[in-house]
């Protein structure tokens, strides 16, 4: 693998991760607010079910891109080169738990969900 392909992956991979910051940090105020503040759970079907979906569809989008980006990480530790391997950081990388940061992954995108279509259906 080319060190030139290698820092392009890494870039893409830090820029999905920053996306998915921005979108979870807009997406669930904004979504709450409108929840609240619309009374969306005294709202019409159609109301609540176009919320439930902007909130299920934004919260998958968030999860696809931070789990793309933490496989691409670990392909990026485990396919090294000899002179890559032994550099401290692809050591430490290749030590990290990536099964369990798609773990973690899971449960912060999955519990907001699950707080978000309880107050709409709640």
């Amino acid at each position: 693998m080319t060190t030139e392909y290698r820092i392009s992956s890494t870039a893409s991979a830090n820029e999905r991760f920053v996306l998915a910051q921005y979108m979870f940090v807009l997406l669930i105020p904004a979504l709450l607010a409108i929840i609240i503040f619309g009374h969306v759970a005294e709202a019409a079907a159609p109301i609540k079910h176009m919320v439930a979906a902007t909130a299920i569809f934004g919260i998958l989008s968030i999860y696809l891109i931070v789990s793309g980006a933490m496989r691409e990480f670990e392909a990026l530790t485990k396919d090294a080169s000899e002179e890559e391997s032994a550099l401290y950081v692809t050591q430490e990388n290749k030590k990290q738990p990536w099964a369990g940061y798609q773990i973690y992954a899971i449960l912060a995108t999955g519990l907001p969900l699950l707080l978000i279509l309880m107050a709409i259906y709640g």
